[in-house]
């Protein structure tokens, strides 16, 4: 049963992109994102599954384990990876998950979904659908140095308004792509497109709301610098003290944080 709530934090009105503000979205975590209405964004870049291609023939809010080739590892926030958990609706992640989340509640971080998501398109897809013109289904596949995930399915209810087609690209280098050849728009459905790490303290979106005008050939480059995290401060150790009963103990507690935040103490 599928039940969606009407809640929207904003939308945007767009024909071949999401935003107008080109990239941004850098956190803690050292991830930062740029698309292709940008200066210096990246190329929409899309590859068809062929022949080489699994298609997964997930149902609807389905999820399943895949791994990654022999020679492909993937880093994500610090972690290397061989494989991966993929979701009909629209995102994966690297840890075990039996949650199939289709309705996202807030940008990323979202502790209400899965943990450690990575999401292209994280909506109510339904890629069991038969589409005789061109079939409903999520791939995976190689591409050179690349592994690729293709989502292409409608909105769960919605196949009147045509097929959603998204794409995720990852390579050994942290570099992350999504690419979106089309997104129906005016569907009603919510949607959340961004990252965040496994225990959900970091997490940064490119896109959440809902899309009033058709999106097609848009971009989305993701890059990870780990001199970008957020360090966490360090408390000076204090010496052993000795003390008399009912006689008060005075210390005082100092700290530093490499990345010059102001720290502030509490008890």
């Amino acid at each position: 049963m599928h039940v969606r709530s009407l809640f929207v934090l904003f939308s945007f009105m767009a024909t071949s992109a999401w935003a107008d503000s080109g990239g941004g979205g850098e956190n803690s975590g050292g991830y930062s994102w740029i698309d292709n209405q940008g200066a210096g964004g990246p190329d929409f870049e899309w590859t068809e599954p062929g022949a080489d291609a699994t298609n997964l023939e997930l149902g609807d809010d389905e999820t399943r384990e895949v791994d990654f080739p022999e020679n492909f590892r993937f880093n994500f926030f610090g972690e290397t990876y061989s494989s991966i958990f993929i979701c009909s609706n629209g995102w994966v992640t690297f840890v075990p998950t039996g949650d199939t989340t289709y309705e996202p509640t807030s940008a990323f971080p979202d502790n209400a979904g899965p943990m450690g998501m990575l999401a292209p398109i994280y909506t109510d897809l339904n890629p069991s659908i038969n589409n005789r013109q061109q079939p409903n289904g999520v791939w995976v596949h190689m591409d050179g140095d690349e592994f690729l995930v293709t989502w292409r399915a409608p909105f769960y209810g919605r196949e009147d308004l045509g097929q959603v087609e998204a794409q995720l690209r990852l390579t050994q280098t942290d570099i992350i792509n999504f690419n979106y050849r089309q997104i129906p728009g005016a569907s009603g459905f919510t949607i959340s497109a961004g990252l965040e790490a496994t225990d959900r303290l970091d997490g940064v979106s490119s896109f959440f709301g809902q899309i009033q005008n058709a999106v097609t050939n848009y971009a989305v480059a993701w890059e990870y610098d780990p001199q970008d995290v957020n360090r966490a401060p360090q408390l000076t150790e204090l010496a052993d003290r000795a003390g008399l009963t009912g006689v008060p103990v005075q210390f005082t507690v100092t700290a530093s944080d490499e990345d010059g935040d102001t720290l502030r103490y509490s008890m």
